[in-house]
């Protein structure tokens, strides 16, 4: 499986083999700019290319997912 990131205007932000790479890559992306929450999300795809399953947006991270600010240092509890 291979999996990507994709902006709001379908383009391509950044792409992973790993999902966990993916998903920290996400949360990341969240961290740093937390009004685009909406606005990125993962896709997998299988080795034909075509999308597998349904996208990973910053909400399902949920309690995985850890606030940061600009410096990466931690603002939750």
């Amino acid at each position: 499986m291979a999996y990507a990131i994709f902006d709001n205007a379908a383009n391509l932000v950044e792409s992973f083999d790993d999902r966990e790479e993916a998903r920290a890559a996400l949360d990341q992306i969240a961290g740093h700019d937390p009004d685009a929450v909406d606005d990125y999300a993962v896709f997998g795809f299988d080795s034909s290319g075509q999308p597998v399953g349904r996208a990973l947006t910053v909400p399902d991270l949920g309690a995985d997912a850890v606030s940061r600010d600009s410096r990466g240092t931690s603002t939750s509890g």
